[in-house]
């Protein structure tokens, strides 16, 4: 148990526990069951995570049986539904704070230099559901703007709308209401108005399809093309590996994910939308500097980063 004991103390080095004290320190204990020790349950969960027990049940049986798990518990079986909670409450809000943390004092512990780092990159499949994704629709919104413009330009509409881009759909709302003064006292039987009422029925769907468009663009952000419904952070990816044709040539679900290493030790890590590795070597050093105030003074990366700015 001398590597439990030294897992303890490296949790406690790295200011862990006390960061866990901070944000429990005015709970207080209304009676019941007692209350689960957080240092311990901490340490279990960074335990299960090394031999692979991710999910929350695995870790609960973790307990029951592994002769390791039962003595950093000292017996203590916490259940599913403490570890979720403490997961959810405490973990996933602090996640970088703790990983930079723990790092540091392994750091420490093993005297390992981060003056030569190695950055390297991989896109790792989203839980999403992979037939529902959603292209960004800059290509169709510009054109429906185009036929908007051309209507509002026939009835000497076009005032305050751009030349071109796309109009909003604020803007479009707002000729809405000009038109429907505009016809309001036309004889809608007349067959000569037909058209006058076809193009204001025109604006209406167009107005309605505005919106969708928008608020797709939205999603996507000013850097991607592409989400999935049921995970709108996920993005349309080429996997390195394919299990439809083994080209990697079909889209999935993912997310780019970067990862510096120095002596063996993931320093750290930066997750990313981009689908390729261009534009992540910048935020991912920035992260590594907010994690240990300094900048590695070597990095090893492949071609896959090279560009002017990133030379720079």
């Amino acid at each position: 148990m001398e590597k439990i004991d030294k897992l303890f103390n490296i949790f406690k080095k790295s200011g862990v526990f006390d960061l866990i004290d901070d944000v429990y320190s005015k709970e207080y204990h209304k009676g019941g069951r007692p209350l689960i020790d957080r240092h311990k349950l901490i340490v279990l969960i960074a335990y299960a995570y090394a031999f692979r027990h991710t999910s929350l049940r695995d870790m609960e049986t973790f307990c029951k049986f592994d002769l390791r798990a039962i003595n950093i518990m000292d017996g203590t079986i916490p259940s599913h539904t403490s570890i979720g909670k403490f997961y959810n409450e405490f973990i996933v809000p602090n996640r970088d704070s703790l990983f930079s943390k723990i790092t540091d004092a392994i750091r420490d512990e093993c005297n390992i230099d981060f003056n030569t780092a190695f950055l390297d990159g991989s896109k790792f499949e989203a839980d999403a559901n992979k037939y529902k994704f959603v292209w960004k629709p800059t290509k169709y919104h510009q054109k429906l703007s185009d036929k908007i413009r051309i209507i509002l330009s026939k009835y000497e509409l076009s005032r305050n709308v751009p030349e071109t881009g796309i109009i909003p759909a604020a803007t479009i709302a707002d000729k809405i209401t000009k038109f429907n003064n505009l016809i309001s006292n036309i004889d809608i039987s007349d067959k000569s108005n037909k058209e006058i009422f076809k193009d204001y029925e025109f604006l209406k769907s167009a107005l309605i399809k505005s919106l969708e468009y928008e608020e797709k663009e939205k999603i996507c952000g000013p850097d991607r093309n592409s989400y999935y419904k049921t995970d709108h952070d996920a993005t349309a990816m080429c996997l390195k590996r394919d299990y439809y044709s083994g080209l990697g040539t079909n889209t999935h679900a993912a997310y780019n994910t970067q990862i510096i290493v120095c002596k063996g030790l993931i320093a750290t890590y930066y997750v990313s939308q981009s689908r390729s590795d261009l534009k992540d070597l910048i935020p991912a050093l920035d992260k590594f500097y907010e994690s240990y105030s300094i900048y590695p003074k070597y990095l090893c990366a492949d071609s896959g980063y090279g560009s002017l700015n990133n030379y720079r």
